[in-house]
């Protein structure tokens, strides 16, 4: 074990079920891929926390809370927002001048934000910096516009390209999930460092064998997610509106969930759409394997982790064709893509998968063979011990 320590920089997100989720999954990925490369791992952290906390102070690592509010809704959320990272930047250089140990400093969200002001902490303090890119620029812009409004979404989409740049160009190095970033800035790809999401339990999931679905008289689609604006929830019930044998199940919870149940007494559809809100882990797995496919009608995403999830477990995937998704499926070989928006090519979809066994069965077993071979833990912890003893002993 290297005689370093880490500091993680994190905020709590908006304090929903599905997001606490989130936060203790990527508590996860941190213990995975960090604990057993460093002897202390730091975690400053905002908000009201006491789930990430928890997790945390059960893997050994040390939880500093910079500050407790509540969330606050539209513009008022974005000065909140300034204020933490106020407070976490002077938290976090104390730490830093006080304990010599910490000789990396990463963020645990937003490269744009947390990983910009690690960087920043790290050449201000003499530290290495490790930038975790989680997410693209044009999804960012879309959550800014949609939390803040529309003229702070205007003032961040100005700065966040220059940040974003000026974040990869003096980080030491930089780890992201997908080849997306090197697109955009090929002159950084010495530094940066492709590795698979760490998804809990998705080794088990690919060491099982295929299991026969139950036969029923409906096709049966699963969606996992946060019913926010951008999941093209909406996208996927007008499709299912005129196809009467196909059953859907949502799960997940947000700020959307009445206005779509609404949407499903007006489709008159209300009889085979099934809302279950937030679930368990092991619930969700239970219902990819008695489902027929899962469907992503995403209008953006960078990386999801329910699509590699269902592609170990062994279940098809429809998905639209946003950039996130295209780079970790390929159309026709380990899912079927279809245009985002378009509820006419999604249906035309869905029926194809329903009415062509042989083309699912080709799909889910290329979808598990390339998921387990690229994502698994094993592989995912064997490239992280890779890139910290370079980055440490650098």
């Amino acid at each position: 074990m290297l005689k370093n320590e880490i500091l993680v920089l994190h905020e709590k997100r908006v304090n929903e079920r599905t997001s606490v989720m989130q936060d203790v999954q990527r508590i996860h990925q941190i213990c995975k891929g960090f604990l057993d490369g460093f002897s202390a791992v730091h975690i400053v952290c905002s908000y009201d926390a006491r789930a990430v906390e928890k997790v945390a102070l059960s893997r050994n690592l040390t939880f500093h809370k910079v500050n407790v509010w509540r969330d606050r809704k539209g513009a008022i959320r974005f000065f909140f927002h300034l204020f933490y990272l106020i407070c976490s930047i002077r938290y976090a250089v104390g730490l830093l001048r006080k304990n010599r140990n910490i000789s990396v400093v990463t963020n645990l969200m937003n490269h744009q934000t947390h990983g910009f002001l690690g960087v920043f902490l790290s050449k201000l303090c003499g530290r290495k910096s490790v930038v975790r890119v989680s997410n693209d620029v044009e999804s960012a812009i879309f959550v800014c516009r949609r939390k803040y409004g529309k003229l702070l979404g205007m003032i961040y989409e100005m700065f966040i390209h220059p940040i974003e740049r000026l974040t990869l160009d003096k980080a030491d190095i930089v780890v992201t999930v997908s080849s997306m970033i090197l697109e955009k800035y090929p002159q950084y790809k010495n530094k940066v460092l492709i590795r698979p999401v760490l998804i809990p339990a998705l080794d088990q999931h690919c060491h099982r064998t295929f299991r026969e679905k139950p036969q029923g008289k409906h096709f049966r689609l699963l969606f996992v997610g946060r019913l926010e604006p951008g999941k093209g929830v909406e996208t996927l019930l007008d499709a299912v509106a005129d196809l009467r044998d196909v059953k859907c199940f949502i799960v997940g919870d947000g700020s959307l969930k009445s206005t779509l149940e609404e949407r499903t007494r007006k489709l008159g559809i209300k009889h085979l759409v099934e809302f279950y809100g937030f679930l368990p882990q092991e619930r969700v797995f239970e219902l990819m394997e008695k489902t027929d496919s899962l469907v992503l009608p995403s209008l953006n995403e960078y990386m999801s982790n329910v699509v590699v999830e269902a592609a170990a477990i062994g279940l098809p995937i429809i998905a639209s064709n946003v950039r996130g998704i295209e780079y970790l499926v390929r159309d026709g070989e380990t899912a079927i893509l279809f245009s985002k928006g378009n509820v006419d090519e999604l249906r035309r979809k869905i029926l194809f998968l329903k009415e062509n066994s042989v083309v699912g069965e080709r799909i889910r077993r290329n979808a598990k063979e390339f998921v387990c071979g690229n994502y698994s833990d094993s592989v995912a912890e064997t490239r992280a011990q890779e890139l910290l003893y370079a980055l440490v002993r650098s």
